[in-house]
């Protein structure tokens, strides 16, 4: 009522003003701000899947020899270089820069931020290690599938252990999640199907000469069965460091002041980076000068770095689109949603690109766990 007496001007300034702020919390809380974020987020996977065809194509044709290690190491440090390029053009063209790293929260959680941002670099690393050893094999589409499915079930648990507790999580997001995990066993069950086909294919190879042993088919199918564990165990453990350094990239914006929220998210973004390139930089300095020069000897080298660094470029605007959604999100929400959606839809557009590129033929029980996936991206896009 006070706003309408006319003789109480300065009350009636504050009352409006109250009310506006109101409103304003109002549509920060309700549903016209979620399809942004959502969308955001989606847009965030789709550049990410742009970036791990960059990481094939990295390792697409590789001799086996000794070199491989420092090339998948050459391969990441040059894709997570090239994927920082994003957040400094953000930072070149959004005011509040100095503000954000005056701010005593912001040095607080940047050591942070830096240290689990080393444990996605690893994820990385790992993933770019699993993808040199099943592209020979062609099964490149299922380690991608296997690496990005355990980073798209586990992330949304980790952040809500951290940041808000299991109980942040809803009904139909638990349902998503649920069907991210049994997709990513049906592709398990995929690939221990592909390694029994590849085994046989080689035994009766093996056997098809008239001085092939029993010994000599064994040791044929194990060339194919040792890289192919290797390539799943890589995959995995790339998920698992994926989800660790999820956690710093949504420490990185945790409630964060309203009008620095885009600057917050590019340096958030950046120092995010800057973690990620340590794993790579140590293992580039493990190697000695003459597997240096096997690598710089191969054949159109420089194109393949080049593209892969064009392709980290995506990545990296992917990064920051899903760092930009979580800096959107309300007061204590944990960011499981976005994380899960970009994650989900960079799951399964990443493997059907692989797969359309270089014409991998999914099984059923591979189709059947992309499909699965999928639903789980959807529950969890609806739940949001």
């Amino acid at each position: 009522k006070s706003c309408d007496l006319p003789r109480a001007d300065h009350s009636q300034k504050q009352c409006i003003a109250g009310q506006f702020e109101i409103e304003h919390l109002q549509s920060r809380s309700g549903g016209s701000m979620e399809p942004l974020v959502l969308g955001t987020a989606v847009a965030g996977g789709v550049c990410w899947a742009g970036g791990i065809v960059g990481k094939r194509l990295g390792v697409d044709k590789v001799p086996g020899t000794s070199s491989t290690g420092l090339l998948s190491a050459l391969i990441t440090f040059n894709y997570i270089v090239a994927s920082a390029l994003p957040a400094l053009v953000a930072l070149a063209t959004v005011d509040g820069v100095n503000e954000v790293v005056q701010s005593q929260k912001w040095r607080t959680n940047v050591p942070a931020v830096v240290i689990l941002g080393s444990a996605s670099g690893l994820g990385t690393l790992l993933s770019v290690c699993a993808l040199s050893l099943a592209a020979p094999l062609r099964t490149s589409s299922i380690v991608a599938l296997v690496a990005n499915s355990v980073n798209a079930a586990g992330q949304p648990v980790m952040l809500a252990l951290v940041f808000g507790g299991l109980g942040s999580i809803a009904a139909l997001s638990w349902a998503g999640i649920a069907a991210i995990v049994v997709g990513v066993i049906l592709l398990d069950l995929s690939f221990g199907e592909w390694l029994r086909g590849a085994q046989d294919v080689d035994e009766r190879v093996a056997f098809s000469d008239a001085e092939a042993s029993k010994d000599k088919a064994k040791n044929a199918a194990a060339s194919w069965i040792s890289p192919a564990l290797d390539a799943v165990a890589c995959a995995a453990l790339a998920g698992i460091c994926w989800d660790i350094g999820g956690v710093g990239d949504r420490l990185s914006v945790y409630n964060v002041p309203e009008h620095l929220t885009k600057p917050w998210s590019a340096m958030g973004n950046l120092c995010a980076s800057i973690g990620t390139v340590v794993p790579s930089l140590v293992a580039l300095c493990c190697y000695s000068r003459e597997t240096y020069e096997q690598v710089l000897s191969l054949q159109g080298w420089r194109e393949r770095i080049l593209r892969v660094s064009l392709l980290g470029v995506c990545s990296g605007l992917g990064s920051l689109l899903v760092t930009y959604a979580e800096s959107q999100l309300k007061e204590g929400e944990s960011g499981a949603t976005v994380t899960s959606v970009a994650s989900g839809v960079y799951t399964f557009i990443g493997a059907l690109l692989i797969g359309i590129i270089w014409a991998e033929k999914p099984t059923k029980f591979q189709l059947c766990g992309a499909l699965l996936v999928l639903t789980g991206i959807i529950c969890l896009g609806i739940s949001g």
